[in-house]
């Protein structure tokens, strides 16, 4: 059986996979037409990415290393 490394953080910055490097995301909210009803759309927002938190960049992850079978 093999030994699986844990996955460890680097220094090195890389562009946010879910953003491309944007910082902001857009994102669908439920909208009621109006109070008396309960039918709705959906809204398009735009906000800071959940991944980057708006800067764009992430710390990039060493992959997972897997010593022999």
């Amino acid at each position: 059986m093999g030994r699986v490394k844990d996955t460890m953080v680097t220094d090195e910055f890389i562009t946010c996979p879910e953003c491309d490097g944007d910082g902001h995301n857009y994102y669908e909210r439920p909208v009621k037409r109006w109070s008396a009803s309960d039918i709705g759309e959906l809204e398009e927002y735009r906000a800071d990415c959940d991944n980057c938190d708006g800067s764009g960049e992430v710390m990039a992850l060493m992959e997972d290393e897997w010593d022999g079978y």
